[in-house]
């Protein structure tokens, strides 16, 4: 009898300790209800600021995002009023950590009922500053260059969608992120790239006519930008729900 009894307490001890290490979610992160949107949208904006500090959110294995890091993105348009191969390396990305979610998607109890979800933001600016490298024409002028660029976007709305599935891991199920999409539109376009053709008063010639045409230049640098985007928010998204079996993001 004595043996039975602490047999049962050693289970009982165990089964504590088991589901202490399961619920270990940190307490920095407001939980919703299922399909609660008010309380998701509060509870992800308060996620966004926090994901500003200099070491993002560890918690979660998100980057900052304040000052987020890209070694490099290539655009290139193709054929148009911008025909450039423009690269830049050693990207500083700032202004994620202003973000605010306006819409939200439902999240159902059962991530298996769903392929999608769609989150709807606004960013006060979003600005890409980094090493560029530039060949090709602008509006019919060559240009070349490198040497230090920056390009800023004002008021930024963007759609996100993020495409679902689930995966089972060690008997719990988790999100898995498959693909992610975006779209945006901005008040404003300002381009700035200094050391054009080696000559101060051609580069600020050039980046004039880039910032009195940027309607026709967004056009054109829109899907590499879309791309870019798409790609920030499927590792934030992925990096924020690998840490975590689905049910443990809601109460």
């Amino acid at each position: 009898m004595i043996f039975v009894r602490s047999l049962v307490a050693l289970l009982v001890l165990v089964f504590v300790a088991e589901n202490a290490k399961g619920d270990d979610f940190p307490s920095s992160i407001e939980r919703c209800k299922f399909e609660d949107n008010e309380c998701l949208k509060k509870s992800w904006n308060k996620y966004i600021k926090l994901s500003g500090n200099p070491n993002g959110l560890p918690e979660l294995k998100v980057p900052d995002t304040h000052n987020y890091k890209i070694p490099m993105v290539t655009i290139t348009p193709g054929e148009g009023p911008l025909d450039v191969k423009l690269i830049m390396r050693d990207i500083d990305l700032t202004g994620f950590d202003h973000a605010v979610v306006d819409r939200i998607d439902e999240f159902p109890k059962d991530p298996k009922q769903m392929s999608q979800f769609t989150i709807s933001i606004h960013i006060s600016y979003i600005r890409i500053e980094g090493m560029y490298n530039v060949t090709g024409k602008v509006l019919l002028l060559p240009v070349t260059g490198a040497d230090e660029g920056e390009v800023k976007f004002d008021n930024v709305r963007l759609n996100v969608t993020a495409y679902t599935s689930t995966k089972m891991v060690d008997g719990k199920e988790y999100l898995k992120i498959r693909r992610v999409s975006c779209s945006y539109d901005t008040d404003r376009i300002h381009y700035r790239f200094e050391n054009i053709l080696n000559n101060k008063e051609i580069s600020d010639s050039i980046n004039r006519m880039l910032n009195e045409n940027q309607d026709l230049i967004n056009n054109e640098v829109k899907p590499s930008v879309i791309r870019i985007l798409s790609g920030i928010f499927k590792r934030v998204l992925v990096d924020s729900f690998t840490k975590y079996p689905y049910s443990s993001y809601f109460l």
